[in-house]
């Protein structure tokens, strides 16, 4: 069994999330009320107000994990797709073929995921409600990428030490 964890912000710390298990991914939702951990052999759950009810159990990878607005998860699977579940369904709403790509970062809106093929020296925009690719950018290897909260920036991270700030929709 494979998958992340989704609970409320508030349960205990000490709850023993997966035994000898080790936590590779953690995020936060929006609004702060749901934390996701992940990792490569973990199950999901989601905890209610701190007291343990189970509310999503997904089998699925999940490193990383990315929280966007209106319930949307995404994560990638390690069987070299990204997939976008919505939280208060566990509904998977969209796979993406994305071959060596993780996802990284969501537009303010959500309707737009970040990914880096750090392969192929890529960064590539998806429509999350299309399922395409809008377009890609060519970047170093082993780079990173953030977004600024207002979706306004992106900023790159590039070998040797430069970091470039850009407009991400031109």
């Amino acid at each position: 069994v494979v998958g992340f964890i989704v609970f409320r912000a508030g349960f205990p710390v000490a709850h023993p999330y997966a035994p000898g298990r080790a936590v590779d991914a953690i995020d936060f939702s929006p609004d702060g009320s749901l934390v996701a951990l992940g990792g490569s052999k973990i199950t999901i759950h989601a905890w209610r107000d701190g007291i343990g009810e189970k509310l999503l159990e997904i089998d699925e990878p999940a490193y990383p994990i990315i929280f966007g607005p209106n319930g949307i998860l995404v994560t990638a699977n390690g069987r070299s797709t990204i997939e976008v579940w919505q939280t208060k369904t566990g509904e998977l709403l969209r796979t993406f073929e994305s071959h060596s790509s993780y996802p990284r970062v969501l537009s303010p809106d959500g309707k737009t995921l970040i990914s880096i093929d750090h392969s192929g020296g890529k960064v590539i925009f998806w429509d999350i409600q299309k399922g395409e690719i809008m377009r890609t950018l060519d970047i170093a290897r082993n780079s990173d990428i953030a977004l600024s909260a207002d979706g306004k920036l992106l900023a790159l991270s590039e070998q040797p030490p430069v970091i470039q700030l850009r407009n991400p929709w031109t």
